[in-house]
């Protein structure tokens, strides 16, 4: 369970105010009956001690008794006027606290002189229900106490976790796709110094590691445009010259195909290393899918060769959707050829409708947990015998994530898997 640090300090403080009131709570408790018993002991013991000096003195001095204090001697047990309660009778030398006579309390001092048993009894009643009284303003007081306590407690929290929210606020508002961010130091706490030095710092290498990234692909990208070109129209120049050996034909296509295939990637590597577009920019661009699909179908038909494989349109509403035509046709290329590559015999079925495109593809299961690493670029075709990185399929996972469509790949039977592009959803 997630607990702010408020509410922390709030319980420790609480928790601190438990035990010290339980603690002095107890302490004053024993040290209250100890004190209680010396008195009451030393107090009926100096009664007795007295009433026994001056019966030495006179033998006939009745027991002391008053208005508080009661006296029962063990010679006169026959006379029922100064029979003690049967409570009284059965108790042993020494003095027991609280004793309840007829809803009065008592402390009783149980003394043998002789070869008597004297009983000095005095009347507590009062005093235990101011002792009562004074109890409950304590407890009260502890209350009160506590409620300020926890008040305060609250408070400080508040204070202490203010710098935190501060800057868990300013981190909120970081938007990831922007260089250059900091978080600011509003409070003089040198643990927040800390941490806010360390976190900028974190910042500042990550946007270097970024911006080293971006400048590595960019710049590779276009250098390798260079002998793209020059292999292309190589092989372009080959093609045309006449009576070129059968044997030769193939080779050519190949390179062709492959030239075609590298000059996609490119494209899609310059994109991605590009700046995110401004959402007004963005809202700028519109693309048909409807009139790109066929296109990209005729560009990738080379693929087709020497596959028995049938593609179909059969369903291709109109579909305009917010997003460069340059990415789109990325997108879609890559998941037209993906599901060609992977494919050595069936059929290759593409719907458009609502603004979801899916391609399906027969003949080539990919396993759940073949279908995780697609998007790791490390996807295998064991089927059919070919290896790949998949890259064109982590391709389209992370330009669609760059315009907020969501794109899965799934087993829809046996025989089918399915790649969908939700271009509705927003991510």
């Amino acid at each position: 369970m997630i607990t702010t640090l408020r509410s922390r300090v709030t319980l420790a403080v609480l928790a601190y105010m438990i035990f010290v009131a339980t603690v002095i709570g107890l302490l004053g408790y024993v040290v209250n009956e100890r004190f209680e018993e010396v008195i009451w002991r030393s107090t009926l013991e100096a009664e007795l001690n007295s009433y026994l000096k001056y019966r030495k003195i006179n033998p006939g001095l009745s027991a002391p008794t008053s208005g508080n204090l009661k006296t029962y001697i063990s010679d006169k047990m026959d006379d029922l006027e100064h029979r003690p309660p049967d409570v009284i009778s059965s108790l042993k030398p020494g003095l027991h606290d609280e004793i309840s006579i007829d809803n009065r309390l008592y402390t009783v001092l149980v003394k043998d002189v002789d070869d008597h048993r004297i009983y000095m009894m005095y009347d507590i009643t009062h005093l235990e229900n101011q002792e009562h009284q004074l109890a409950y303003i304590v407890v009260a007081s502890v209350v009160l106490v506590g409620g300020i306590i926890i008040f305060f407690g609250f408070w400080l929290g508040g204070k202490l976790s203010e710098p935190v929210r501060d800057l868990a606020i300013q981190l909120e508002k970081f938007n990831p796709r922007a260089r250059g961010e900091r978080v600011e130091l509003r409070h003089q706490d040198a643990e927040i110094n800390t941490i806010v030095t360390a976190i900028n710092t974190y910042i500042r290498r990550l946007d270097g590691f970024v911006e080293r990234e971006k400048e590595f692909v960019n710049t590779a990208s276009h250098e390798l445009r260079t002998p793209v070109a020059i292999i292309s129209g190589a092989a372009d120049v080959l093609k045309t010259i006449p009576n070129t050996p059968k044997k030769a034909v193939p080779p050519l296509a190949r390179i062709q195909y492959a030239v075609s295939d590298m000059d996609e990637m490119i494209n899609a590597l310059l994109y991605l290393a590009r700046e995110e577009t401004s959402a007004n920019q963005a809202s700028m661009q519109t693309c048909r899918v409807d009139e790109l699909l066929p296109k990209i179908v005729e560009n990738h038909a080379y693929l087709l060769c020497d596959k028995e494989i049938d593609i179909s349109m059969p369903n291709i509403e109109p579909t305009v959707v917010t997003a460069p035509p340059q990415l789109m046709s990325i997108v879609v290329s890559n998941l037209i050829r993906n599901a060609i590559e992977h494919t050595e015999r069936g059929s290759v079925v593409i719907h458009l409708r609502s603004n979801i495109l899916t391609v399906s593809n027969t003949m080539a299961i990919i396993a759940p947990d073949e279908i995780a690493k697609i998007y790791q670029g490390r996807i295998r075709n064991q089927d059919s015998g070919r290896s790949g990185k998949g890259l064109g399929l982590h391709i389209i996972e992370r330009l669609s994530a760059r315009v907020g469509w969501r794109f899965t790949l799934e087993n829809d039977s046996h025989t089918t898997t399915t790649a969908r592009l939700d271009m509705n959803a927003r991510i």
